[in-house]
């Protein structure tokens, strides 16, 4: 499945259970002449909970629960992202190159990687190989 059609699909979800929850404090903040990034701010802090929960999980051993406190994690970004009108997919995929082109991963500093994918309408559509290069190459 597409990362645009998942993050589409999340979305649908939010829109009917946690949107008009943000919705109608942001225009609380509205009525008070408060800025409406307020609520963005604070849907951003939420991302620290899911994490928070997410190491809880771990530390507890708990493989299942962890994944699903990941999940929501990550439901909660693509919602926000949504939200905001932003499409993650391009993002992701730019920024994964640009760490493995550059070597600028966690744990891998120094190491480029060559990738090779399929593009399609100027998309990515498949990664075929990531292939560590050594110096010379």
């Amino acid at each position: 499945m597409e990362f645009q059609v998942i993050q589409k699909l999340v979305f649908e979800s939010y829109k009917h259970t946690h949107k008009p929850i943000w919705d109608k404090a942001t225009e609380a903040l509205q009525s008070h002449n408060l800025p409406p990034e307020l609520i963005d701010l604070a849907e951003i802090g939420l991302f620290t909970t899911g994490v928070s929960e997410a190491m809880e999980e771990i530390r507890n051993a708990d493989k299942e629960k962890t994944a699903k406190e990941l999940a929501g994690l990550i439901i909660r970004i693509l919602n926000f992202a949504t939200r905001k009108g932003i499409s993650l997919e391009e993002y992701i995929l730019s920024k994964a190159e640009r760490n493995l082109s550059t070597g600028q991963q966690p744990y891998t500093i120094g190491n480029p990687y060559k990738i090779t994918y399929q593009e399609l309408d100027g998309k990515v559509i498949n990664i075929i190989s990531i292939v560590k290069v050594t110096e010379g190459e």
